[in-house]
């Protein structure tokens, strides 16, 4: 009497395996929809919020007023160029370690 390791497999009903096999599909499909649809609608209420912050007017505070990055200098207190180079050189070594831009101007001076 030879065992034959297959014989387990056959007894079941083709139709039965294929009903199961449908309804699985059917569930993943389903549930990939679902997720799809959870995701549009998070991007639709997103962008509505991130369009209501930016027609929203900023609130002027008065104790937290910007400084400017380079004050101004008066007529009399005219620096040498070269004074002027240093400084903007020390300013664009400072901008372009720290967020690497250097697009900036000096465009006046102020001894305090």
């Amino acid at each position: 009497m030879a065992l034959n390791l297959l014989d387990g497999w056959f007894k079941t009903d083709l139709g039965e395996g294929a009903a199961k096999a449908l309804i699985g599909f059917l569930f993943v499909v389903i549930g990939i929809v679902l997720i799809i649809l959870i995701f549009v609608a998070l991007g639709g209420i997103m962008t509505r919020v991130n369009a209501r912050k930016k027609t929203e007017p900023a609130k002027p505070n008065a104790s937290a007023a910007p400084r400017p990055l380079m004050p101004q200098v008066s007529a009399d207190e005219q620096l040498p160029a070269e004074v002027v180079a240093v400084i903007a050189a020390a300013v664009a070594v400072c901008l372009a370690n720290s967020d690497g831009k250097g697009d900036f101007v000096v465009r006046r001076i102020k001894r305090l």
